[in-house]
């Protein structure tokens, strides 16, 4: 069951959350009308009540698993999805790590609609309003710390 504090600054997030998606973000954005302009990654940073840490690094990324907590509340994964890349957009590829022909995943918007019968039940089972806002921030969390089979080079 959430908590009251949780809910209050859930909803406060939800209420306040005035940034378009990633993909039709311009600079800046309004905050709310008693502060000044400023970014949506700002916002999007301050805001996002979800954080991610995929527990590997370096060259053997494959042994690792996903932490993911919402407002400081550790979320169960089942086994399957907690050990296996979440399938977000990136460029994984270590030799070429600019290069746009190795882009795989899915954008925010197709991973949420792949998505979201699972996510839903997840944020079900942990007191979490299971809103586009709260997807759109779960998929924020993840994306920087997902990864790829190969992605580190270590089982080359």
């Amino acid at each position: 069951m959430q908590s009251r504090r949780s809910a209050a600054l859930s909803a406060r997030i939800v209420q306040n959350s005035t940034c378009p998606p990633p993909h039709k973000r311009t600079s800046y954005a309004r905050y709310n009308d008693s502060q000044p302009f400023i970014s949506c990654s700002m916002v999007s940073a301050i805001m996002n009540p979800f954080t991610a840490r995929w527990t590997s690094t370096g060259n053997n990324l494959c042994l690792g698993h996903w932490e993911i907590h919402h407002l400081g509340q550790l979320l169960q994964l089942n086994a399957a999805r907690s050990a296996e890349d979440m399938g977000s957009y990136g460029i994984f590829s270590y030799i070429f790590p600019d290069d746009e022909d190795y882009a795989e995943g899915l954008a925010e918007d197709e991973w949420i609609a792949e998505n979201a019968a699972w996510l839903a039940a997840l944020f079900a089972g942990h007191g979490i309003p299971a809103d586009d806002a709260h997807m759109r921030w779960f998929y924020q969390a993840v994306n920087p710390h997902d990864w790829r089979c190969g992605s580190c080079g270590g089982c080359l």
